[in-house]
């Protein structure tokens, strides 16, 4: 997924440098759930009282978009 698009849906860029590594973090906050999209395509997600979760074959903006459909809650 490219920058910009993660950019768009909300998501905050956090990458770092440790030691001269460069790690490539992106994370989205809501009041529903924290996702992280990290590396080349991991992706984790937390939701209230649970601990975070691997999400599998989350690996294209619309997969992203899904992810995100399915854990927002929808208004009352």
């Amino acid at each position: 997924m490219k920058e910009k698009d993660l950019i768009k849906l909300g998501f905050v860029n956090e990458s770092y440098e440790d030691d001269g590594n460069h790690f490539t973090e992106f994370v989205l906050k809501t009041d529903d759930f924290i996702i992280e999209y990290y590396g080349v395509d991991m992706v984790e997600i937390k939701l209230p009282y649970v601990n975070w979760i691997d999400v599998p074959n989350c690996k294209h903006l619309q997969d992203m978009k899904d992810l995100i459909r399915l854990f927002s809650k929808s208004p009352d």
